[in-house]
């Protein structure tokens, strides 16, 4: 039922001071996605076939390219390439940050009219793109603290629906069966996704994908090479006492490492201010806020911790919608997105 306008301004000047305001907040916040164009993100570079930079528009939604003088749609290679519906691309991408748990694919095909297919589609569109354009980013790069703490995080090599109530099938074609039978392995031997978790002082935080690996500690190797990316000169780095970790820190000439063991953080008995806990609250909201999907394949865990890191920017006001629009559409993540069952070393995409 279409309620009128009357009846919304009947109901508005019942409302209390503070109520009004905060309705006007959400109704800033509606308008908001209102005024956000994904048209405007579209801008190709380059020809898809020759990689020339001399393009020119060939009707409303082509371009060709004046060097090879093949065509091809504007949105290319793009999240929305052959994506039908484009205008609900925005709407989507909001109920998928604005939430403070996340919506069920069911919610969102709800207020957004489509298929429960398209929907879960649509996520792992979104998911890819986001990946795609914040791996290319410089880790770290907005941390101003001095001091930083850093842990490895240990989950389970996990699978989930279909593709996953199948592992133990047998499949005619080769490529697939040795896919399964990787997979059947891997849960068998109990791997584990492992990734780092990097947090500043100030609430700032970082995911880095370690490996995947059978169940045990990570080697030094693997992880000075998970990390040797992070600029950490003149930064005081906290750990715990983990053998690993504090041999690659002894590596590193200009950086102060401070330790501590787990233990007596569990039991809240802090020194000198030497603890992960801005890591334990980060990785307790995690827990909290991945509950509601019942679990998810380790395919796809790269995708939700990035996820939770974006909307914990745009809940914080770190990032606006219009970014993470733009973000989205520029990092051309089609092909990725296509192949994503392929991407299991070290979870990372």
């Amino acid at each position: 039922m279409r309620i009128t306008k009357r009846a919304i301004q009947s109901k508005i000047a019942q409302l209390k001071d503070y109520q009004q305001t905060f309705l006007d907040e959400i109704l800033n916040n509606l308008l908001l996605v209102n005024s956000v164009d994904v048209n405007d993100s579209l801008q190709v570079k380059e020809c898809s076939h020759c990689g020339s930079e001399h393009i020119i528009k060939h009707g409303s939604n082509r371009l060709r390219c004046k060097a090879c003088g093949k065509t091809q749609t504007t949105t290319k290679d793009t999240v929305l390439y052959r994506l039908q519906n484009k205008d609900k691309w925005v709407d989507f991408v909001f109920l998928m940050l604005s939430e403070d748990k996340p919506l069920s694919l069911n919610d969102i095909r709800k207020r957004v009219p489509m298929t429960l297919k398209t929907a879960h589609a649509w996520r792992h569109r979104f998911l890819t793109s986001i990946v795609k354009i914040y791996d290319k980013l410089n880790p770290l790069k907005d941390f101003y603290s001095s001091e930083l703490e850093i842990d490895e995080v240990y989950l389970r090599f996990r699978v989930k629906g279909r593709l996953g109530k199948e592992k133990y099938s047998d499949y005619s074609t080769k490529t697939t069966t040795d896919f399964r039978d990787t997979e059947k392995e891997m849960c068998d031997s109990k791997y584990q996704s492992i990734f780092a978790c990097v947090s500043d002082r100030e609430g700032r935080f970082e995911f880095l994908p370690i490996t995947v690996q059978k169940k045990g500690v990570v080697s030094v190797e693997t992880l000075k090479n998970a990390l040797e990316s992070i600029d950490l000169s003149n930064k005081t780095v906290i750990t715990d006492k983990g053998t690993s970790i504090c041999s690659y820190m002894r590596s590193l000439d200009d950086v102060k490492h401070k330790s501590f063991v787990s233990a007596d953080i569990k039991k809240g008995l802090v020194k000198d201010g030497i603890h992960n806990n801005n890591i334990n609250n980060v990785m307790s909201l995690f827990r909290q806020w991945q509950k509601d999907f019942k679990g998810y394949s380790t395919k796809y865990e790269w995708n939700y911790l990035t996820w939770f890191k974006v909307m914990r920017q745009f809940k914080t006001k770190k990032t606006s919608l219009k970014n993470v629009i733009n973000d989205s559409v520029k990092s051309l993540s089609h092909n990725q997105y296509k192949s994503l069952f392929n991407h299991y070393e070290a979870f990372a995409i």
